[in-house]
């Protein structure tokens, strides 16, 4: 698992630094939430990890639907909802609500 989790980090952090990619997709910040889960015990670490890797999706616009719902799945509730607006998630269901994710957040998601 250490090694698995390695990779994955390197990974996400070359394709961050790829000077070469002219827009960088949502897949690259859903992917490590996945890693994260996977990969390390649900503690205060992972959490901030996840953090980390949201709010860099957050500065780069590229926060889909898809992006965080692997949130909602990876962090307690109590720290997903500090992260996103409870209007992104429908009360009943716990449905990401595309139409909702603050338009900044998700400027460049194509």
């Amino acid at each position: 698992q250490k090694l698995s989790l390695a990779i994955a980090v390197q990974t996400y952090k070359e394709m961050l630094k790829d000077e070469n990619a002219e827009q960088k997709s949502h897949h690259l910040f859903d992917f490590p939430e996945t890693a994260l889960r996977n990969l390390l015990p649900n503690d205060d670490k992972r959490t901030a990890a996840v953090h980390t890797v949201f709010e860099t999706a957050k500065e780069s616009g590229q926060v889909s639907q898809l992006v965080i719902q692997k949130l909602q799945a990876v962090l307690p509730a109590a720290d997903f909802e500090q992260l996103v607006p409870t209007a992104c998630v429908d009360s009943k269901s716990g449905d990401v609500l595309a139409d909702k994710i603050p338009n900044e957040w998700k400027r460049n998601v194509s």
